[in-house]
């Protein structure tokens, strides 16, 4: 029996991945969605309303909650003529992406922010006290760590390096904390300085320090420049600087994972933290 999907949304990153036809199969599969390994990179299958991942696809909840009784680790999949075709057991499904929807999942470009408004953020982000959501305040040296970053210079990249080699792959789950808190910093430079030496020198960690495929997946789109839909619409609202939907976009974003939302925010934290007090030490404060 095939089944079709028509309709859907997907990352305007898949661009160059869905350009590529062949085989692959199904990498990891989860409560409520699962990713296809093509060619080593990842495309994750998700719901309409949950949030698109930025190398991600949704489809309807009906659509994937029937899929997900049937898809199992290593189904064969493939991509050709505009649709993804998953060999189930007993069904195979066939998903028309080239009918679907385009997000652009690209990381929102902030020219430069008022110091009135970074500190009503910063307000913002401490009355979260995201610290209690977070694994990263679980050992004594990653406290020490996360407070020498704020002091470390922008480009000392000696300081960057053994930041970076400590927390990459640190923690548990499909994500690291470590991780998380990462690709958060990494997010926030994305915006202020797309050709910073962070992205350059995190990629170069990358080559020799080991990880989950799924977090390497996301540093790999963000270092390209995209990430998932409600950070696009979190660091779309700080490019405008309008905090009023606020409390809707935390909610939003911590429920990703268990703590990877609130990881990633931390990291988008410790940037315009140490971004306000080089700030002020422009001005002699």
């Amino acid at each position: 029996m095939t089944k079709e999907i028509e309709h859907g949304i997907k990352s305007n990153f898949l661009s160059h991945v869905l350009s590529t036809e062949g085989m692959g199969s199904i990498h990891s599969v989860f409560k409520s969605s699962f990713n296809v390994n093509f060619n080593g990179e990842l495309i994750h299958f998700g719901q309409k309303g949950s949030g698109l991942s930025s190398f991600g696809m949704n489809i309807s909840n009906e659509e994937m909650a029937d899929l997900l009784t049937k898809v199992r680790i290593d189904d064969r999949v493939k991509n050709r003529n505009g649709k993804v075709t998953i060999y189930s057991r007993g069904e195979i499904w066939n998903l028309s992406h080239s009918n679907f929807e385009t997000y652009d999942c690209s990381v929102p470009i902030i020219n430069g922010i008022s110091a009135d408004f970074l500190t009503d953020l910063l307000q913002h982000f401490e009355s979260l006290q995201i610290e209690k959501e977070t694994q990263l305040m679980d050992s004594e040296q990653n406290q020490i760590l996360l407070t020498k970053f704020l002091d470390a210079e922008w480009k000392d990249e000696t300081f960057q390096r053994m930041f970076i080699t400590h927390f990459i792959g640190r923690g548990i789950g499909l994500t690291p904390s470590g991780d998380d808190m990462l690709m958060g910093i990494m997010m926030a430079y994305q915006s202020f300085w797309p050709e910073g030496r962070w992205v350059n020198t995190l990629a170069k960690q990358l080559e020799v320090s080991r990880t989950t495929d799924v977090s390497t997946a996301y540093y790999r789109t963000l270092a390209e420049g995209y990430t998932s839909s409600y950070f696009v619409e979190f660091m779309q609202d700080l490019k405008g600087q309008d905090l009023k939907k606020w409390r809707e976009r935390i909610r939003r974003i911590s429920q990703y994972g268990h703590t990877s939302g609130w990881d990633t925010l931390y990291g988008i934290y410790l940037f315009f933290k140490k971004l306000e007090k080089s700030m002020n030490s422009e001005r002699g404060e």
